[in-house]
């Protein structure tokens, strides 16, 4: 009945039996309070063993957040061959920012070539449609091509440059790096350029 009373489970008769019974008995009264005092300490030993919990899970996942951290690759020059997709992309996105010609084109047999010389480390070529291209270093050759989709826009310089591909326009403007050129840009399945058609500078 010292448990029951204790966990307030006994009826208004038997609470009211129970509190005449302590009034009298010593002995009772004694073990009561005792167990008054260990259900205290019990309790506070169970909070103090949760929030011991709580702190060491909170470390654990901070630990491995930390060795998370460490392990994730960091960016050096091996990773020039993404950089250089995301500058390319990059640049096609800037070039279109600033309301330069963006619109499917059909290449015509005429170009003016005599206006500069294109030199690349990579001298091959392909065609499509008729038209030359130098393949991009970071294009993924086995990718199916599908339609072709041929865009026409103003290419900075230093986006080529970048790209493995060197100009020397006869014009006064060869040294500078802001300088763009017309090309166009062959995209493929993927969404990334395959290759570039140097036509004018500007």
């Amino acid at each position: 009945m010292l448990v029951r009373a204790m966990d307030d489970e006994l009826s208004a008769t038997d609470r009211a039996a129970f509190d005449l019974h302590l009034s009298e008995c010593d002995a009772c009264r004694g073990r009561y309070h005792e167990l008054g005092v260990l259900s205290v300490q019990l309790e506070a030993a169970l909070n103090r063993s949760a929030d011991e919990y709580n702190e060491r899970e909170q470390r654990y996942v901070l630990e491995q957040e930390l060795i998370r951290r460490e392990q994730m690759p960091i960016l050096t020059p091996r990773s020039g061959k993404v950089a250089r997709r995301v500058g390319w992309s990059m640049a096609i996105a800037a070039s279109l920012a600033v309301s330069v010609l963006f619109i499917p084109h059909h290449p015509s047999a005429t170009t003016s070539s005599s206006a500069f010389d294109l030199r690349t480390a990579q001298p091959s070529t392909f065609e499509v449609d008729g038209e030359s291209f130098f393949p991009l270093p970071y294009s993924n050759s086995e990718l199916p091509l599908g339609t072709p989709h041929i865009v026409q826009m103003q290419v900075p310089v230093s986006s080529l440059t970048d790209a493995g591909l060197a100009i020397e326009p006869v014009s006064s403007q060869a040294g500078d790096p802001d300088s763009a050129v017309l090309a166009d840009v062959l995209l493929g399945a993927d969404g990334e350029p395959l290759g570039v058609h140097v036509i004018d500078t500007q």
